[in-house]
């Protein structure tokens, strides 16, 4: 029996002459395993001097085209979404190990080290658990990048990219670590919830504004008052708050999103505040969006970098917010962002905290990759 399954399918390499290693790719006619076809490697152009190349990567830091000092290309690489190598092409003897997301793959065993962990691009899970996933426990603690590879890369083997944290703080011109000390704040550095899902906060003042106080007899959804945590301040004492007056935890936040969405839907996306920098869905607008529906759902997306967009495209709008940010001024950020009460929380000083701590070590928790990429 001759189905497509006993097929293999090999990329045919550029080989016209007097041309660079690199695209159009195209394929080799299908082969079955009784008839395979032959692989192909490289011209050998060996010197006998030291020579240095320069990486050109992608924007998951996966190396593309490698360059010599006279910037002539020397090699090109493309890869499946999880890193196995489709097209691997050479004009020089020099193969360099350091492939998909700038990191080094071992010829041997056919993994790509990552520092805590290895990788089989080819079965696309690591070698062994996530360190972090007792944090997760809807996501396989062996999955890459939520499966995802082709929005999010892993530095590490745990951790998510600064890739996306650097180029919003490059956007706003201020140091990664005022980026950092935000985030931190917000979310304690966590995007997402123990279930896997994003971080959101209902606030049920804004639906009660939005609706013009239509459905405040369900306190639940809707109130001129906003909630609180479990304990509050009143005539100078600390009480404990009604489980209704509550903010309660995230399955709560999410529950009443649903009840409210089916009442006002544009409402209901506009009273909460979202993933890693907690912006409020009113400011849709700023964040560069046309409906707070059409924010609301980027941000459900759990697409970290739409939120740093969103949130860099919110400061960049904001000029207050952004001059605050550029004299570390975390007061009037703090009020700006935060709202009249921030104080309630003390954001200011916590982002004060979290600056000074990002500021000494802007890479915290984060092992740098080793690979340096020409600015050229």
């Amino acid at each position: 029996m001759n189905s497509i399954w006993e097929k293999i399918q090999t990329p045919r390499p550029n080989t016209t002459p007097n041309t660079n290693p690199g695209p159009p790719v195209s394929w080799n006619d299908p082969s079955n395993p009784d008839d395979p076809q032959a692989g192909y490697g490289y011209i050998p152009n060996d010197t006998t001097k030291e020579e240095t190349f320069f990486y050109h990567s992608d924007h998951l830091g996966s190396t593309s085209y490698i360059t010599d000092d006279h910037a002539n290309i020397t090699q090109y690489d493309a890869y499946l979404p999880y890193g196995e190598l489709l097209v691997d092409e050479h004009s020089s003897s020099e193969d360099l190990p350091y492939k998909f997301n700038g990191k080094q793959f071992d010829e041997e065993t056919g993994l790509y080290y990552y520092g805590a962990r290895y990788m089989n691009p080819i079965t696309s899970l690591w070698y062994g658990v996530d360190k972090l996933t007792e944090k997760y426990p809807t996501v396989c603690g062996y999955v890459y990048t939520l499966d995802n590879p082709v929005k999010f890369i892993d530095e590490v083997g745990y951790k998510p990219s600064l890739s996306a944290l650097r180029k919003a703080a490059k956007k706003l011109g201020v140091e990664l670590s005022v980026i950092r000390a935000v985030f931190q704040t917000e979310t304690g550095g966590q995007t997402y919830t123990k279930d896997g899902r994003i971080k959101i906060l209902y606030e049920r003042h804004y639906f009660s504004r939005f609706t013009h106080g239509k459905y405040d007899k369900d306190r639940d959804i809707s109130a001129p008052t906003p909630f609180k945590g479990k304990t509050h301040k009143e005539k100078g004492k600390e009480v404990a708050t009604p489980e209704i007056d509550q903010y309660g935890n995230p399955s709560n936040q999410y529950r009443r999103f649903e009840k409210a969405k089916k009442l006002d839907e544009e409402a209901a996306y506009s009273s909460i505040s979202y993933g890693s920098f907690q912006i409020m869905g009113s400011n849709y607008k700023d964040a560069g969006y046309k409906s707070a529906k059409e924010f609301g759902d980027a941000m459900f997306s759990a697409d970290e970098d739409k939120m740093l967009d969103a949130f860099t495209n919110y400061i960049s709008a904001n000029h207050a917010m952004r001059k605050a940010l550029l004299n570390h001024d975390w007061a009037t950020f703090a009020r700006l962002y935060n709202g009249p009460s921030y104080k309630d929380n003390k954001y200011d000083t916590k982002m004060a905290e979290n600056y000074k701590i990002f500021s000494a070590d802007p890479f915290k928790g984060y092992k740098e990759s080793k690979i340096k990429i020409p600015s050229r």
